[in-house]
């Protein structure tokens, strides 16, 4: 039976972020980061501080433990504030934390949890290459086996974070023959290490999150940093995949909640032909479609949450809920845009922001076209 009411702690847990999204002036700082184009390390420092970057992390590594849901909350509610905020814990905590923590040997979980929990390290998470994006198993960067270390050499693209990033979760192909599936493997990689260049990319969505390229020329990489199953890594990015979508979506409710919330408190004191705008119904029509986009969008997420928590078949509820909840922030930015009118394409009001960085959602973590594949393929079509 499903039940989708919240426990105790997981309404604590909201209403702490709430508080700390409004005391920290989470608003303010991400038009400034937005601004300036730049990693806000200190709220980086703050969220490590709060214990947030430990959820779901062991106790014995350092971290409070924690289920999946209460990080979807986290992360929505610090999107809600911040898109970059919600992307610090959605770097390090689920790119980084649950990857290592199911995947990685002991040696490896028991230094890098831990570092990670406090905050002490930041990682980046590198797939895409040139020619390899949707077609991810397409990779050609290499890594060749060298007596106790492997030689990367190769070239990645659209990496998020790596030049701030302490390490990146690197895919690279260590096996040639039968299928492109097979002989991939994942590598945890110093960003200081020799051999490598990190080239930023200017874009016009997430700014405070840098995006690279990065070229690695001979860049030797200790095989003890060899993460999961050798050749088998294929597996290791699909569970990876799953768990960035359903993550990616959490973000994706928290920026759409906030376009909900501003679109309407301009609705009602907007006054045009002498009344609120919010009384005409061609405005209200669209903020009606817009809670209501939202609020499927929620339950389709919550559903896939819910799949993954008991052990049960979740991927293609996952993809639902990343297409619905990408298309509805598209969809709803994009009305909130219409609503402010004139004022929506000016840098003063925040709608402008949401509707750029919506457009990341319906890319990232697999574009809708691809969604919609990995759908119809669940269905036998």
């Amino acid at each position: 039976m499903m039940d989708f009411s919240l426990t105790e702690e997981q309404v604590m847990l909201k209403e702490s972020v709430r508080k700390f999204v409004n005391k920290e002036q989470l608003r303010e700082l991400a038009r400034h980061y937005d601004e300036i184009e730049q990693y806000p390390f200190e709220l980086h420092r703050k969220i490590a501080d709060l214990g947030w970057l430990g959820l779901c992390i062991p106790s014995q590594y350092g971290g409070s433990g924690g289920d999946l849901m209460s990080l979807f909350l986290l992360i929505e509610e610090l999107s809600r504030g911040a898109l970059v905020a919600g992307n610090i814990v959605f770097r390090n905590v689920v790119n980084a934390g649950l990857s290592i923590l199911r995947n990685g040997n002991p040696e490896q979980k028991k230094y890098f949890l831990p570092k990670l929990a406090r905050g002490e390290l930041i990682f980046a998470f590198s797939l895409t290459e040139p020619n390899a994006g949707s077609d991810a198993a397409a990779i050609t960067t290499s890594a060749v086996r060298e007596g106790e270390e492997y030689i990367v050499n190769g070239n990645k693209v659209f990496c998020t974070g790596a030049a701030v990033a302490d390490y990146i979760q690197l895919a690279a192909r260590t096996g040639q023959g039968g299928s492109k599936y097979d002989g991939i493997s994942i590598f945890i990689v110093n960003t200081k290490a020799q051999g490598i260049t990190i080239r930023k990319i200017k874009k016009m969505v997430n700014k405070a999150m840098e995006t690279n390229e990065i070229f690695f020329d001979n860049v030797r990489v200790p095989a003890k940093n060899s993460l999961g199953t050798l050749n088998k890594g294929w597996t290791h990015l699909m569970d990876l995949l799953s768990f960035e979508r359903i993550f990616v979506s959490a973000m994706c409710i928290g920026v759409t909640q906030r376009v909900v919330e501003d679109a309407v408190e301009y609705a009602k004191n907007r006054v045009q032909f002498g009344k609120p705008i919010s009384k005409f119904q061609a405005i209200q029509h669209k903020l009606v479609d817009m809670q209501m986009r939202l609020d499927a969008a929620r339950l389709l997420c919550y559903h896939a949450i819910w799949l993954m928590e008991i052990g049960k078949p979740f991927k293609q509820s996952v993809c639902i809920a990343k297409l619905a909840a990408s298309e509805a922030c598209v969809q709803n930015s994009q009305e909130g845009m219409q609503i402010l009118g004139g004022y929506g394409l000016t840098m003063e009001y925040d709608m402008q922001r949401y509707f750029r960085d919506s457009r990341e959602f319906v890319v990232g973590a697999g574009t809708s076209e691809i969604m919609r594949n990995a759908i119809a393929k669940e269905m036998g079509l």
